[in-house]
């Protein structure tokens, strides 16, 4: 019998960097320092914009799953590159090495929870207990 894996052996979540679209400098993908805005939607693997990169604003790490716990609740990404990300958005970092093929297939299974969201309900507060001691 295959033993359920908790999300707390696999990944530590980390808020993500929480900037609003309407405050930052929004630029063309091919523009030099060009980087991804990851948001809440679930279209285009969450990127919704590309903005200037800031120095003194650090990115998201790239080989993350982003997960937005309100919005378009539980939508998860893998994310190849760095990227900034807007409110409400976690991102995962994986306690293993683990290839981009399991860490598509986790976002997969994250997102399969969607269902228990419906209605208005949001996960930001829920979504860290599944990382916390049992």
């Amino acid at each position: 019998m295959n033993k359920l894996t908790p999300l707390k052996e696999l990944f530590t979540p980390v808020y993500g960097v929480n900037l609003e679209l309407v405050n930052v400098e929004e630029c063309e993908k091919k523009d030099l320092n060009s980087i991804r805005f990851v948001s809440r939607t679930e279209l285009n693997n969450g990127i919704s914009a590309y903005v200037k990169s800031m120095v003194e604003v650090p990115p998201n790490p790239a080989h993350t799953i982003s997960v937005a716990v309100s919005g378009s609740v539980l939508s998860s990404f893998y994310q190849d590159k760095e990227y900034y990300s807007g409110r409400d958005l976690y991102y995962l970092l994986p306690n293993k090495k683990m290839s981009k093929e399991e860490m598509i297939f986790y976002a997969l299974c994250i997102k399969a929870n969607k269902y228990k969201y419906n209605y208005g309900r949001a996960a930001n507060k829920t979504f860290e207990r599944y990382f916390a001691s049992r």
